[in-house]
C-alpha cells in the first residue's frame, strides 16, 4: 500500500514540476517592443604572430531594415537564385570594423575571413529556408545556406573574393563558401592540408560556416571529402542597399533618433499628388543617408534615399499616382559608434479624386439603377479603408490616435463630367432566392459632379456591444456607416464630436474616445496638447452605445494617421479556470514551487520507507546519505 502511494505521489511531483516550469515560462517571458532596434554582440579573436587579441563586435538593426529584406523575394528555383541574398552593402559597417583589427596582421585577408567565420559560428544552426543576412542577424538562427550567405556578404564587403559552394550530390544538400587568398591558408593545424577547389584559374579555399567545430579557412568537414560542389559566383549580388546595419567595435552603440513630418501636398493634375516628407536626425549629423520607406500592405517596401544638410535636416518628395493605403517611415543607419533608428510609422490614405468610368464598348459594369444611391458614389465608397480594428473586453477602455488632413489648397478639382451609358441588358438576382432575371436598361445620360461637391468622412469609433464588450476602429466611412452614425448623433446612447469644426488642415490632432467607470468621453486636441473640444455623458446602466470623433474631408484628399492604439485599462474578471494563467498576484511564488514540491516528495518518501522497513533502518539509511 505504501509503495503504491509513494509511486503515485512521485508522479504527482513530476507533473507538478512540469506545471511549475510552464508557469515560470508564462509569467517570466517577455516580448521585445516592435519599435526597438535588434541589438546583439559577437566575440572576434585576431591572431598576430603569437599574440591573440579578443574583441567584441556590437550590432544594431532598426526594424525597418529587417522589414525591407523580409519583404523581398525569397524564391529559390535554381542555384543562381542564392546570389540575390548576398548583400554586402547592408553589412558594410561590420566588415569595416573587423577589417580595422585585421589589416595590421601579416595575412590580413585570411585573418579577416577567419574572424568573420568565428563571428558567424556564434549564430545557432536551425533548419530554415534561405535568408538575407539581416534576417539571420535578427532571427539569431539559420541553417547552412543562411550562415554561408551571411559570411559571404561580410567577406565580400571587406574586399575578399568569395563564392558560394552548393553540394547537391549529398543528402541532405549542404552549402558553405570558398575564399580566394593570395597564399595557401597558414592558420591551420600542421598535420592537416587545406582543402580548396579550382574555379576560373583561381583556388577557392573551403570555409565551413556552421558551428559544429571551430572551422577556419581551408578546413573541410569529412562528410564533404568526396562531394563535388556547384560554384556560385557573386557578381550579380546586391550593389547598394538603402537598408544598413550599424556596428561598433569594443564599445556599445549609442542611441539616436529620427523624426518625420508630412507637409504640403500639391496636386499634379487630376491623379498624381506630391507629398513633402521632412525631418531631422538626432544628434544632428550632416551629410548622412536617410531612407524613406513607403509600403503598401501586402507588398515589399519601396525605398527612396536622400541626405541630411549641415544641420542634420532632410527633405524628400514622394510622388504618388494611385489611391490606396500606404505606410511611411524614415530611417538612417547611424555611423561610428552611433546606432541607426526609425521614425514613427505614419499611415497615409489617398482617396480616388474622381470615379473611374469603364469603357462602354464591352458592356457597362456597376450601373446602379436606384436613384437614391448613385452608382458613382459607390465607386468612391469602394475606397473605404479600415486602419485599426480591435475587439476587447474591459471596464475601462481607451481608443486614441493622431490624424491630419493634408492640403496646400491647390488641389485641382475635376469639372462636371457627362457620361452616356448605352442601352444594355442587366442580370439581377431575385432577393432571398437563387433565381435571376434579365432586364433591358434604356440609354441613360449621367452627370457626375466635380469632386469639390463631394466629401468623405473618417472616424475614431468606439462601439460598446454589451457590458464590458467593445469594438474599436479607425476607418474611412462608407454611406451606410455614415447614415447609421447620423441617426445616433441625437440619441442618448451616442457621444460624438464632429472635429471638422475645430481641426485645421496640415496639422496633427489627437482624437480620444474612452469609457472610464460610469462616464463616456470623446476629445480632440491640437498638436500642442490643447483641448479643442470634448463631449461626455454619464454611462451608468447602459449596455450599448457609440462614441466617436468624426472628420469631414474633400473626396480625393490625403489623410494621415499615427500612434493608433486601443487598450483596456482594467480587464474584465477572468473565468475561474483561467485565473491562474492570467495572473492572480502570487506570481512571485512560482520560482519556489519546484523546490517545495521536491522537498515534500523527499519527506514523504522517507516517511513511507520508515513505515515499511522500520524506523531504525530508515534512520540509518538517511544518516548514510547525508
Amino acid at each position: 500500500m505504501a509503495e503504491n502511494f509513494l509511486v503515485a505521489f512521485l508522479v504527482v511531483v513530476l507533473v507538478g514540476l512540469v506545471w511549475a516550469s510552464a508557469l515560470s515560462q508564462v509569467f517570466c517571458s517577455s516580448v521585445p517592443s516592435a519599435t526597438s532596434n535588434f541589438e546583439s554582440s559577437y566575440k572576434v579573436s585576431v591572431q598576430n604572430g603569437f599574440y591573440v587579441a579578443d574583441h567584441t563586435l556590437y550590432v544594431s538593426v532598426p526594424p525597418s531594415v529587417h522589414e525591407y529584406y523580409n519583404g523581398k523575394s525569397h524564391t529559390v528555383i535554381n542555384e543562381m537564385d542564392y546570389v540575390k541574398y548576398v548583400t554586402p552593402s547592408a553589412v558594410q559597417s561590420m566588415a569595416d570594423n573587423i577589417r580595422e583589427v585585421t589589416n595590421a596582421t601579416p595575412y590580413n585577408d585570411e585573418e579577416f575571413a577567419n574572424a568573420v567565420l568565428m563571428m558567424v559560428h556564434e549564430v545557432p544552426y536551425v533548419k530554415s529556408n534561405a535568408k538575407y543576412p539581416v534576417e539571420t542577424l535578427v532571427d539569431n538562427q539559420a541553417d547552412c545556406d543562411g550562415l554561408s550567405i551571411l559570411a559571404a556578404s561580410i567577406m565580400k564587403a571587406g574586399g575578399v573574393n568569395v563564392v558560394l559552394l552548393l553540394y547537391n550530390d549529398i543528402t541532405p544538400p549542404h552549402m558553405n563558401i570558398g575564399v580566394n587568398l593570395a597564399q595557401m591558408p597558414v592558420s591551420h593545424s600542421w598535420w592537416t592540408v587545406p582543402s580548396g577547389i579550382e574555379y576560373e584559374n583561381k583556388t577557392y579555399w573551403v570555409a565551413e560556416c556552421t558551428s559544429l567545430a571551430d572551422w577556419t579557412v581551408g578546413d573541410r568537414p569529412e562528410l564533404l571529402s568526396s562531394a563535388k560542389p556547384i560554384v556560385i559566383p557573386l557578381a550579380g549580388s546586391e550593389k547598394n542597399s538603402p537598408a544598413k546595419v550599424a556596428s561598433s567595435l569594443d564599445s556599445g552603440l549609442l542611441s539616436s533618433s529620427i523624426s518625420i513630418n508630412l507637409t504640403a501636398v500639391y496636386a499634379n493634375g487630376s491623379d498624381a499628388r506630391i507629398i513633402n516628407v521632412s525631418g531631422s536626425v538626432s544628434p544632428a549629423s550632416p551629410n548622412v543617408s536617410v531612407t524613406l520607406y513607403v509600403n503598401q500592405p501586402g507588398y515589399a517596401p519601396n525605398a527612396y534615399q536622400t541626405v541630411t544638410d549641415d544641420f542634420g535636416n532632410y527633405a524628400e518628395v514622394w510622388n504618388v499616382t494611385l489611391p490606396g493605403t500606404y505606410i511611411m517611415r524614415t530611417s538612417w543607419s547611424g555611423f561610428s559608434n552611433r546606432s541607426g533608428s526609425d521614425s514613427d510609422a505614419i499611415t497615409v490614405f489617398i482617396g480616388a479624386q474622381q470615379p473611374v468610368i469603364q469603357d462602354s464598348s464591352s458592356g457597362f459594369i456597376g450601373v446602379e439603377t436606384q436613384t437614391h444611391s448613385p452608382w458613382y458614389m459607390a465607386l468612391f465608397n469602394k475606397g473605404s479603408e479600415e486602419f485599426l480594428k480591435s475587439n476587447l473586453t474591459g471596464t475601462n477602455v481607451v481608443l486614441s490616435g493622431d490624424f491630419m488632413v493634408l492640403s496646400d489648397g491647390h488641389e485641382i478639382a475635376p469639372n462636371e463630367t457627362t457620361v452616356t451609358v448605352p442601352a444594355h441588358r442587366a442580370t439581377y438576382r431575385v432577393p432571398r432566392s437563387s433565381r435571376t432575371v434579365t432586364v433591358f436598361v434604356p440609354e441613360q445620360v449621367i452627370t457626375i459632379p466635380g469632386a469639390e461637391l463631394l466629401s468623405s468622412q473618417f472616424g475614431f469609433i468606439l462601439q460598446q456591444n454589451g457590458a464590458s464588450n467593445y469594438t474599436a476602429s479607425v476607418k474611412v466611412l462608407n454611406d451606410d456607416e455614415l447614415s447609421q452614425i447620423s441617426q445616433n448623433i441625437g440619441a442618448s446612447n451616442a457621444v460624438i464630436i464632429n472635429a471638422s469644426s475645430v481641426a485645421t488642415k496640415n496639422a496633427w490632432h489627437q482624437a480620444v474616445a474612452r469609457v472610464v467607470g460610469d462616464k463616456a468621453t470623446v476629445e480632440v486636441y491640437n498638436e500642442s496638447g490643447d483641448q479643442l473640444d470634448n463631449r461626455s455623458q454619464s454611462w451608468s446602466g447602459q449596455s450599448s452605445g457609440e462614441f466617436a470623433v468624426l472628420m469631414t474631408y474633400p473626396t480625393g484628399q490625403i489623410i494621415a494617421f499615427k500612434d493608433l492604439k486601443v487598450e483596456a485599462i482594467t480587464q474584465a474578471p477572468p473565468a475561474t479556470t483561467q485565473k491562474l494563467a492570467e495572473g492572480n498576484g502570487f506570481e512571485f511564488l512560482y520560482p519556489y514551487v519546484s523546490p517545495l514540491l521536491l522537498v515534500a516528495g523527499v519527506v514523504l518518501a522517507i516517511v513511507c520507507l520508515w513505515q515499511r522497513h522500520g524506523s531504525k533502518k530508515c534512520a540509518n539509511a538517511v544518516r548514510e546519505s547525508l
